[in-house]
C-alpha cells in the first residue's frame, strides 16, 4: 500500500503538467499588484512583510490579489482532474488487494498532494516576494498555520469531489459542474445582493445572505485567512471529507478499473 501511495504522489508531481501549473502560479504572483488607497501602484507592492512562516495567509488573502486566489483554486482543480492515477502495475495491485484498499490509497494520495501544494504555494510566495520579506523573522504565526490547515482541508475536498466524479464516469461534466457552482456561489453572495439592494433598499437580503454565507464552500475557505470561526470551518470541511470518503468507497466497488 505504501508503494502504491508513493507511486501515486510521484506520478502527480513528476510531470510536465505540474511544472506548467507552478509556472502559472509564479507568473501570477509576480505580475499582480496591490491597490493602495484606491490607486494602482507602479510596481509590485506585496503585502508580505513578515518572515517566511507568515507567507501563505498573505498570498491567499484578497487584500493581496483576488486573482492569485482564483488562480490557485483553478490550479488545484487541474491538479486533481486526472484522478485516479492508475498504470498497469496498479491494476494488478487492485486485483490482488481489492478496490477498498486501492481507493483508500487514492484518497490518501489526494490528501498528501494537497499538503504538498500548500507548502509549494508557501515556497512560491517566498520566492516571488524575496525583496518584500523580513528574512530575520522566523516566528511561526498561528494565523498562518490555521490558514494552511483550512486550505489543506478545502483542497482535499476538491480532490475527493473530482475522484467521485471519475468513479461515477462523469469526470469532465462533474468538474465543469464543480467550477460552475464555485463561480455561481461568488455571484450569488457578492454580486446579486448589491444589485438587489440598489433596486430595493432596506430589504432583508443581507440577513438571508449572511446566513447562507456561513455554509458555503468559498466563504469557509475565506475564513482561513480571516482567522474567524476556525473550529466551525474545520468541522465543516472534515464533515464533507468524511461524506465524500464514504461515497468514494461505495462507488469504488462498482467502478470498473480501465
Amino acid at each position: 500500500m505504501f508503494q502504491l501511495l508513493t507511486r501515486n504522489i510521484t506520478k502527480r508531481f513528476l510531470s510536465w503538467k505540474t511544472g506548467a501549473l507552478v509556472l502559472v502560479c509564479i507568473g501570477t504572483m509576480l505580475t499582480c499588484y496591490q491597490h493602495v488607497s484606491g490607486k494602482l501602484v507602479s510596481k509590485p507592492a506585496y503585502l508580505i512583510l513578515e518572515g517566511p512562516f507568515d507567507v501563505f495567509v498573505q498570498v491567499v488573502s484578497p487584500d493581496n490579489s483576488m486573482l492569485i486566489s482564483s488562480v490557485l483554486l483553478t490550479v488545484m482543480i487541474f491538479c486533481f482532474v486526472e484522478s485516479p492515477v492508475i498504470n498497469q502495475d496498479d491494476r494488478f495491485y487492485i486485483i490482488r488487494t481489492g478496490k477498498r484498499r486501492w481507493i483508500a490509497t487514492e484518497m490518501l494520495g489526494i490528501a498528501c498532494a494537497s499538503l504538498i501544494w500548500i507548502f509549494l504555494i508557501n515556497i512560491m510566495g517566498c520566492a516571488t516576494s524575496f525583496n518584500n520579506m523580513d528574512w530575520t523573522d522566523w516566528k511561526i504565526y498561528p494565523q498562518n498555520m490555521t490558514c494552511m490547515l483550512i486550505y489543506f482541508l478545502a483542497y482535499t475536498c476538491i480532490g475527493l469531489f473530482i475522484l467521485l466524479f471519475h468513479l461515477l464516469d462523469i469526470k469532465a461534466l462533474g468538474t465543469a459542474v464543480l467550477v460552475t457552482l464555485l463561480v455561481l456561489e461568488k455571484f450569488i453572495l457578492d454580486v446579486l445582493p448589491n444589485n438587489i439592494n440598489a433596486v430595493s433598499p432596506g430589504s432583508d437580503t443581507d440577513k438571508i445572505i449572511s446566513v447562507i454565507r456561513n455554509f458555503t464552500f468559498m466563504n469557509r475557505m475565506e475564513n482561513g485567512f480571516q482567522n474567524e470561526n476556525f473550529a466551525f470551518s474545520a468541522i465543516y470541511f472534515l464533515t464533507i471529507i468524511l461524506i465524500l470518503a464514504g461515497m468514494n468507497i461505495i462507488y469504488a466497488k462498482k467502478h470498473e478499473v480501465g
